[in-house]
């Protein structure tokens, strides 16, 4: 698990979000998308707003208006460099390996983490199963291929089997997946001595940020991709694009300048976390999207960091004090920022902060017991005493299916009283048996974590009033509440 993970957890997301009111909670009237649920006009502080309502829409997927980035005066700010390129997200990763480069090299006191594409010369198979043939490294460009381990004896001279899966020796992959790393080292350490580099110069550059990034994959997605010695020429201008627009003057300072910063021991129970850039007092996540809109998981990761590198700072003084974000917009050119204050000054700050550490040293707990009694652990999760994020990955960095299972019956087991009962009942707890018994009607409902209606604040009482008037209050064979829909008499989570 990694930092980007544990906020997606549904628990984890839904609490960070209530901080992001300050931010994006509230939309100005009038400013309406065909999937908004408008509400009738608020004021606050002078100003007209309208609650953007959670809507089910069938699939269980919450709808949000997302606030699109905008200058000062609130003008669309035009896309600068279109995609060129069909690979996005590798497009992404590889700018981001650029960008640094390039700060690297206008700020010499810049500090940088190791790369990411470093961890694959220690394992280049990846998740790339093993065999027992063997091919020259030369037809990985036909692109179906595997990689078998030094001791498997090949049989034969045959390098496709019967699967048309072409084998090579997994010491030759880790040679040639090292030159890549030694050659991007070389390109870097003098890219970074050059004044006024050459367009020519950048491009070859931009060429090892595109292999690199194709290394990333070995530690964070599908494996060793088949072509890694190789840069699409339309993904290497595309960087060189996305480089020009860059506002440089936004993104230096003449001390502080952290690459690619970690959060230390801080983020080791959740497998470690880095950020993209640390500026001055700036904490500065990249965005290379098409997308100019500022969603809620972009503010939850950003959060995330926040939390670390607050706890990190008490650990170690030498880290940086985070006192700003920014979200930048390689494609518009663009740098969204925002103080810390529109989440520290929230009421829920503090006590949210240390829910997101309690929740962090339970997934630890939990591992540490999946690792000691893998059997005690297994029958916690068949009885309902459960982890919250279930079952640690495997040595190998794959989730096992019993982690993916385990976490959606945490979730259920949580949020829906009649998962809880069929639990007891010895019953299988799962989405599929879940959705059986879920409502599934287009109500338009607000999910309040308010027990009851003197809990939440005035304003929004009428909308409590009208989820009472579409469900009713249930209870389960075991005598656990629920809000059931009138219609279809099922659950409403």
């Amino acid at each position: 698990m990694s930092l980007t993970h544990f906020i997606k957890q549904p628990d984890i997301e839904g609490k960070l979000r209530r901080l992001h009111s300050g931010l994006m909670g509230l939309q100005k009237d009038g400013e309406r998308s065909r999937k908004d649920s408008p509400t009738a006009p608020i004021v606050l502080r002078g100003k007209s707003y309208r609650i953007i309502r959670r809507m089910n829409t069938g699939e269980g997927q919450a709808c949000y208006k997302a606030a699109k980035i905008t200058t000062t005066g609130g003008q669309r700010i035009p896309i600068k460099v279109e995609a060129s390129s069909k690979n996005a997200s590798l497009v992404g990763t590889a700018f981001d390996y650029l960008l640094r480069f390039e700060l690297q090299r206008r700020a010499p006191h810049a500090i940088s983490q190791p790369w990411i594409a470093e961890k694959a010369a220690k394992d280049p198979g990846g998740h790339i199963a093993l065999g027992k043939y063997w091919a020259d490294l030369n037809i990985l460009k036909n692109g179906n291929w595997k990689i078998f381990s030094e001791g498997d004896a090949p049989l034969g001279s045959q390098p496709v089997d019967m699967q048309g899966h072409i084998w090579i020796e997994r010491d030759e992959v880790t040679r040639r997946v090292g030159v890549v790393l030694k050659n991007a080292k070389a390109a870097v350490d003098t890219y970074s001595q050059q004044k006024s580099p050459t367009l020519t110069e950048r491009a070859t550059l931009a060429a090892h940020a595109i292999r690199l990034a194709k290394l990333d994959l070995v530690c964070r997605g599908p494996g060793l991709l088949p072509d890694f010695e190789e840069a699409a020429s339309e993904d290497v201008q595309d960087l060189v694009d996305l480089l020009a627009i860059t506002p440089f003057n936004d993104l230096l300072h003449n001390e502080v300048v952290f690459l690619n910063p970690t959060f230390g021991q801080t983020a080791r129970p959740i497998g470690g976390a880095d950020a993209d850039l640390i500026i001055g007092d700036m904490l500065i996540d990249i965005k290379t999207t098409k997308n100019d809109t500022i969603q809620v998981q972009h503010l939850n990761q950003i959060l995330g960091y926040f939390f670390l590198a607050r706890k990190e700072r008490t650990i170690n003084p030498t880290f940086p004090v985070i006192n700003r974000f920014g979200l930048y917009y390689s494609r518009y050119g663009y740098l969204y920022s925002f103080d810390a204050s529109a989440w520290t000054e929230h009421p829920e700050f503090l006590e949210t902060e240390q829910w997101f550490f309690t929740q962090i040293e339970q997934l630890d707990a939990d591992r540490q017991a999946f690792r000691a009694d893998p059997a005690a652990f297994r029958a916690r999760l068949r009885s309902g005493q459960i982890p919250v994020f279930g079952a640690p990955a495997k040595k190998d960095g794959r989730a096992s299916h019993q982690t993916e299972q385990s976490k959606g019956q945490t979730y259920l087991l949580d949020h829906c009283p009649l998962c809880q009962s069929l639990a007891k009942a010895n019953g299988i707890v799962s989405w599929v048996n879940h959705n059986k018994h879920e409502c599934r009607c287009q109500h338009e409902t607000i999910t309040f974590s308010a027990r009851t209606r003197n809990d939440v604040p005035d304003w929004l009482r009428p909308y409590w009033d009208k989820r009472e008037g579409l469900t009713y209050q249930a209870t389960t064979s075991e005598g656990l509440p629920y809000r059931a829909c009138k219609a279809c008499k099922n659950v409403i989570l």
